[in-house]
């Protein structure tokens, strides 16, 4: 049985309640932070904690992670994500971009690299 990383976002001052939570249902290495709780567990794990949690309000699988000090660095690390293994060509998405502690402040224009990284590694692997 493997662990995966997960993050569970949470409304402001309630980290310490969802991490107290998540360990009823069985993460282990809680490292809650200002914006939620960094937990390990097992995709049955992050089911219940979608299921059941009362605190988190989004539970997050990371599927990369890069530093992207400028929105050029955000937009070559997105483009380096083998995006083929998590969409279709045809598939559509959302981007939601927030930012902490980043030159890049500005979430819509954040978003719009992050799209721009995953639509061109597509147009460059398909034409």
């Amino acid at each position: 049985m493997s662990l995966d990383d997960y993050f569970a976002t949470a409304a402001l001052g309630t980290t310490d309640l969802l991490a107290t939570e998540l360990a009823g249902l069985g993460a282990s290495g809680i490292d809650a932070s200002a914006g939620g709780v960094a937990f390990q567990g097992t995709l049955e794990t992050a089911c219940r904690a979608c299921l059941w949690s009362r605190v988190a309000l989004h539970v997050l699988r990371p599927i990369a992670s890069f530093p992207a000090p400028t929105p050029d660095a955000l937009y070559e690390g997105v483009a380096a994500i083998d995006w083929e293994e998590h969409l279709g060509v045809d598939d559509t998405f959302v981007v939601d971009f927030t930012s902490s502690r980043s030159a890049i402040t500005h979430t819509q224009f954040g978003a719009q690299r992050t799209k721009d990284g995953i639509v061109d590694r597509f147009r460059a692997a398909t034409g």
